[in-house]
């Protein structure tokens, strides 16, 4: 019986992955131009753009915070919300970033802020799971260490017990 090296083996399969499966692109023809500017602000290699957007966004819908929400919980095709993107990229300033000013931004709305942070795609995933999925230890340590101080934070939460 005669093998193939596996060189040729790891060849073929980044092929397929990379010509035949395509890369991870979602379809971002339903989604708003809010969406589309976060996502692009994402992807880029310059951070500095997308912390403007992200403020500038906030700021407009500062006295609107259930139109903030919808922009925080659209999602792709994929059922991908911004907040996955920033996971998927493993930006740790942007996810910090993120973190941040969601938590300033719903400081009196646990409820929305957690709705955000453990959003789920099509397949039931949340950005925790894709961010374990993909052994990024440091990447989970800070979804963890976020979303317990938004915990500790909120004293009514504890008090209802």
């Amino acid at each position: 019986m005669k093998f193939l090296p596996l060189n040729w083996l790891v060849s073929v399969i980044f092929l397929h992955t990379v010509v035949v499966a395509g890369p991870n692109v979602p379809d971002l023809q339903n989604n708003s131009k809010n969406f589309v500017r976060l996502f692009n602000g994402i992807h880029k290699k310059d951070p500095q753009g997308f912390f403007q957007d992200f403020k500038d966004l906030a700021q407009r819908y500062r006295s609107n915070p259930g139109k903030f929400k919808e922009l925080m919980t659209e999602q792709d095709g994929q059922g991908w919300s911004i907040f996955f993107h920033a996971v998927e990229i493993g930006d740790m300033h942007r996810l910090a970033f993120m973190l941040d000013q969601l938590q300033r931004f719903f400081r009196n709305d646990l409820d929305s802020y957690l709705q955000i942070v453990n959003l789920q795609d099509v397949h039931g995933r949340t950005p925790l799971f894709i961010a374990a999925e993909r052994r990024e230890i440091a990447i989970v340590n800070l979804l963890l260490n976020k979303v317990k101080y938004a915990l500790k934070g909120n004293k009514e939460l504890f008090s209802s017990f």
